[in-house]
């Protein structure tokens, strides 16, 4: 995916972001738990439509660059229970969190995961893999 190899400074934008939506799903008195994928439909796809909030894209972003430091180190239970995804180069970040929208949206059972592991569901639905992405075998 274009602009999405993980460096420093990204990486620390993207853990702001997403300690930011997750403040701001959360309530500050209350317990703490997971962003939901409703919630994080939310800030993606705002009542009235108006645009992705930042913290829509930040949290996106940091999934897709969190799955590329996995995929970097091939994991055979994250790849069995998740898949990989293949996005092309020529996507963005927009693009990209469209596409995981749109996918929130066709298939409500989506919504019942936490919202890490809906956009984790979400993206290889979106972007499969059509050839064999594995170079070498996976650590046991």
């Amino acid at each position: 995916m274009k602009g999405t190899q993980p460096s420093r400074g990204r990486a620390l934008a993207a853990a702001a972001a997403l300690a930011a939506l997750a403040t701001a799903l959360v309530a500050p008195s209350g317990p703490a738990r997971a962003a939901t994928a409703e919630a994080l439909l939310g800030v993606c796809a705002p009542a009235g439509g108006g645009p992705p909030t930042p913290a829509c894209y930040g949290y996106v972003q940091a999934i897709i660059d969190d799955a590329n430091l996995v995929g970097a180190h091939i994991d055979r239970r994250f790849v069995t229970t998740f898949g990989l995804f293949c996005a092309p180069s020529s996507v963005n970040i927009d693009e990209a969190t469209a596409a995981v929208v749109r996918a929130l949206r066709a298939d409500p059972s989506l919504r019942g995961h936490s919202a890490a592991i809906a956009v984790r569901l979400a993206l290889p639905r979106v972007y499969p893999c059509t050839q064999q992405v594995l170079r070498h075998p996976p650590a046991r």
